[in-house]
């Protein structure tokens, strides 16, 4: 009887879980339209064209390489001597807490601010170097742009007005 009991129960689960399984199937073939009729999703493409920017130089930001003392949590402690989650060789001060020393890289950075607003940052000390003296002055960016286009799922068309530069990439900037 048990056993008749539980055939029956094992048939009714996979023919129900068949069921689904098939429905499923048939929902992600049509497109989703019922679960998912708004959605959409974005390409991205990097223009092989230089463009060229009227800017300012609005920073130039200039940090010697330095060494700080930093509190951390502890992960190993031998005596008087811990580790920090960093890796970093510190004293310990008790209670899984250490004081370690930590070594702060060298930062030259100059901020470029063109008509529109969009401002560019750049990491390179030969663009610092060049420039340093010139806060305030008009330059002219090269960049290159990074175009994101937005798709509709449901009709693969471009949707109107949302294509547009998503990022631009710094090349140079020569002063005048």
């Amino acid at each position: 009887m048990w056993y008749g009991l539980f055939c029956t129960l094992i048939q009714v689960l996979l023919v129900r879980t068949f069921k689904l399984a098939i429905t499923l199937v048939l929902v992600i073939l049509l497109g989703g339209c019922c679960i998912v009729p708004n959605r959409s999703y974005y390409t991205y493409e990097v223009s092989k064209d230089i463009l060229y920017v009227d800017a300012v130089i609005s920073d130039v930001i200039s940090k010697e390489k330095t060494t700080v003392l930093q509190p951390g949590i502890q992960v190993l402690r031998s005596g008087p001597i811990g580790v920090d989650f960093g890796g970093n060789l510190g004293a310990s001060l008790g209670d899984g807490v250490q004081l370690s020393q930590q070594t702060v890289p060298e930062v030259h950075q100059v901020v470029f601010t063109d008509i529109e607003g969009y401002q560019f940052k750049v990491d390179e000390k030969a663009i610092y170097e060049k420039l340093k003296f010139h806060i305030g002055k008009k330059v002219i960016v090269a960049y290159q742009p990074h175009y994101r286009t937005k798709w509709s799922i449901m009709s693969c068309q471009k949707i109107k007005g949302a294509t547009g530069v998503w990022r631009k990439d710094f090349l140079t900037a020569t002063p005048y």
